[in-house]
């Protein structure tokens, strides 16, 4: 069982509980993969990465987001700013983002980028919708103290959106297609009991066929599977993992109105902006981790950035560099299900970026 320790930080003294794999022994160059956990299921869901972490010249570090087991609770007036879909709440994430970042690098001097980009620092990710919580980070530079990026800019070096759903993106469905969604199922008449439903339907296996069509036509819309990540975890692994009432009181605002057009506005500072990919933190890169068996809701997701980036290309733009990695044979839960195997795919990937 992971032991977990609290930082506190920024003048807020605000509290995230994490757990550290610790130092790379002997490695002077080793990368701090810091992970921000999705919605209900929380950093323990990670803890399998942890013993492996040194044999990829890692170092993992689980951070419990806020208002998740040992982190602080947001406030009521944050949780009304949330549901109005206020930028404020968004700029207030980033803004403890970059500070937990910064408090972990320096309280344990873990290694600065190397000259050759490939190693040391810190590579951030954020598994499906708290990939918004990693672009929180970089979409409101107007609202984050020019010296704290200054500060992070010799440590943070990639971003790593790790099956995000296309909320993450606040991007919209297109097309006529009878997509089942968990969040606007009218058989389901309260919030917990969406949860519940959500907990098969995130960790089933799905089929999708064909990915490279640009369309929704043909993806996988079932309800559940047969398989489901869920289905072979303990009791007591849910008990230490799975937080309904926090995902209810603030991950379910993220994924509808008012804050969907909010967290599209973010998306597009965050990794379309030519002077923010310019000007703040010009040299991190961005990796797309797309699991091909994953729910409908990631792939749509993959989809539009991916159509989204090489347009931007295709104008001659530059936004912020990106690698699209393809994990086959994986659903939304792979680094539960196979930690080996994920933990060896992210590994590469910040290691060989722009060259995989």
């Amino acid at each position: 069982m992971a032991t977990y320790s609290t930082a506190k930080v920024g003048p807020e003294g605000i509290e995230f509980s994490f757990a550290d794999s610790g130092a790379v022994a002997g490695s002077n160059d080793y990368t701090t993969l810091v992970i921000f956990h999705g919605s209900a299921f929380n950093s323990h869901s990670f803890h399998k990465l942890l013993p492996l972490a040194s044999s990829h010249n890692l170092r993992v570090v689980v951070v419990n987001r806020r208002e998740y087991r040992g982190s602080s609770r947001y406030t009521e007036e944050e949780i009304t700013h949330l549901q109005e879909g206020r930028k404020l709440f968004l700029e207030r994430i980033g803004l403890h983002v970059v500070e937990f970042l910064q408090y972990f690098a320096e309280t344990y001097d873990i290694p600065k980028i190397t000259v050759g980009k490939d190693k040391g620092g810190i590579a951030v990710m954020g598994w499906s919708i708290a990939v918004a919580t990693v672009l929180a980070m970089l979409g409101h530079p107007d609202t984050i103290p020019k010296e704290y990026y200054e500060r992070l800019e010799p440590y943070l070096r990639t971003a790593v959106l790790y099956d995000p759903p296309y909320h993450a993106f606040g991007y919209e469905i297109t097309g006529d297609v009878d997509a089942y969604n968990p969040w606007t199922d009218p058989t389901i008449p309260t919030a917990e009991e969406r949860y519940k439903t959500f907990q098969y339907w995130v960790s089933s296996y799905y089929s999708h066929p064909d990915i490279r069509s640009g369309s929704m036509r043909g993806l996988d819309y079932r309800h559940r599977t047969d398989q489901a990540s869920i289905d072979n975890t303990a009791k007591e692994d849910m008990a230490m993992m799975y937080e309904e009432s926090a995902a209810v009181r603030t991950d379910l605002h993220m994924v509808i109105e008012p804050m969907q057009p909010t967290i599209r506005e973010q998306a597009k500072m965050a990794l379309f902006n030519e002077e923010l990919a310019r000007t703040v933190l010009p040299d991190l890169r961005v990796v797309h981790v797309v699991c091909l068996q994953t729910h409908w809701h990631c792939i749509w997701g993959y989809i539009e950035a991916k159509k989204e980036y090489e347009s931007c290309v295709a104008k001659g733009q530059k936004p912020r560099p990106f690698d699209f990695v393809e994990i086959p044979k994986a659903n939304h839960f792979v680094h539960w299900d196979q930690p080996a195997e994920f933990l060896d795919a992210v590994a590469q990937a910040v290691t060989t970026f722009g060259h995989v």
